[in-house]
């Protein structure tokens, strides 16, 4: 943070001694910003120590956090600046290649993330020591880790640096059994939810089941394509976690309010009549009626809150992740109902 304040841009166009990280030029700068590298090792310190102090008192309630980890990290970070050896990059510091998913339905130019790419055989010959790393300071901090874009740990799309968008690239193994088995050995069990998403090979599907993942469903994806499509609860396995819908996802209310006729009839017809009125709670009481091992619902779902209250829409850079509520928004009768739906079908404490 000291270094990017002081020269902005990305890390590889600093100086080439903080760049490399020579440790002369990093005790020259250690003695040179002292009060600022002071101040931001303060904020680290905390932050954690507000957020242990919450998730003691969680854990006092009985709740258990989720975090949310990515896959891939930025090229302009602390961790490809520490670990430059780890990724895919030419002599410059700049990626050879950058993640991203080819065109589907969703996109026919397809998703052009730009985040560089791991260099797997580096990773693999010091035993994944990065994200050894990773993944204890992560459970240090939550329970549970949704593991984002899962897929690209079987198979995931390089896109050459230069290319404008997603059309060209190539398909390239993951680390796939070896990478969980290391970590497995090094960390213990592995809490994680596999966020499988999308268009997923069964590959993936085979990845994830042979090390005990649960999987993701969600139910606003689940209508408009016949009753085998596999986000409608009756098609549901066991192993999987069950949401209304995610960070990503409009509110129940206000994914409701956006269908057109014929969709309403096939939500109507599969939710039962409580989905005219009341569609967020029709939604929580079907996931808990399935039998998903867990089912997460967002807070404005239980709440019955509309459009104007979605936390995130993915692609805009303005408005999103700044919600809140209020405890005016809270009475008993929302609290009331999701216990006894909860109590009814035997989940969560009794």
């Amino acid at each position: 943070m000291t270094l990017d304040s002081t020269y902005g841009t990305s890390w590889n166009h600093w100086p080439a001694p903080l760049a490399r990280r020579e440790p002369s030029a990093l005790a020259d700068l250690a003695e040179r910003n002292r009060p600022d590298l002071e101040f931001w090792c303060f904020v680290q310190w905390q932050f954690m120590a507000q957020w242990q102090g919450l998730r003691r008192y969680a854990q006092s309630r009985g709740i258990q956090m989720v975090g949310d980890m990515a896959l891939f990290v930025a090229h302009h970070s602390c961790d490809v600046w520490s670990n430059p050896d780890q990724y895919l990059l030419d002599a410059d510091g700049e990626p050879t290649f950058v993640a991203g998913v080819p065109p589907d339905y969703f996109s026919h130019t397809g998703q052009r993330w730009g985040n560089p790419l791991y260099d797997w055989s580096a990773m693999r010959a010091d035993g994944y020591a990065w994200w050894r790393a990773r993944l204890a300071h992560q459970l240090e901090c939550t329970e549970v880790l949704r593991l984002d874009h899962f897929r690209g740990l079987e198979s995931y799309w390089a896109i050459p640096r230069n290319e404008p968008n997603a059309v060209i690239g190539q398909w390239c193994d993951g680390p796939r059994d070896d990478f969980f088995d290391t970590l497995r050995q090094a960390l213990g069990s592995l809490p994680l939810i596999a966020e499988d998403l999308g268009l997923i090979n069964p590959e993936v599907i085979e990845l994830r089941k042979r090390h005990g993942f649960p999987g993701m469903k969600i139910l606003q994806f689940a209508f408009n394509d016949g009753p085998g499509n596999p986000y409608l609860p009756h098609n549901f396995e066991r192993e999987v976690v069950a949401y209304t819908g995610t960070h990503d996802n409009n509110t129940c209310v206000g994914w409701w309010r956006g269908l057109d006729e014929a969709e309403r009839d096939d939500v109507e017809r599969y939710l039962g009549c409580e989905a005219t009125t009341a569609i967020n709670w029709a939604m929580l009481r079907t996931l808990s009626q399935s039998v998903a091992q867990t089912v997460i619902y967002p807070f404005c779902d239980i709440l019955g809150l509309d459009e104007s209250h979605r936390m995130n829409t993915p692609g805009l850079d303005k408005g999103c992740w700044e919600w809140r509520f209020e405890w005016s928004q809270v009475d008993d009768t929302a609290a009331t109902q999701l216990l006894q739906i909860t109590q009814a079908h035997g989940r969560g404490l009794p």
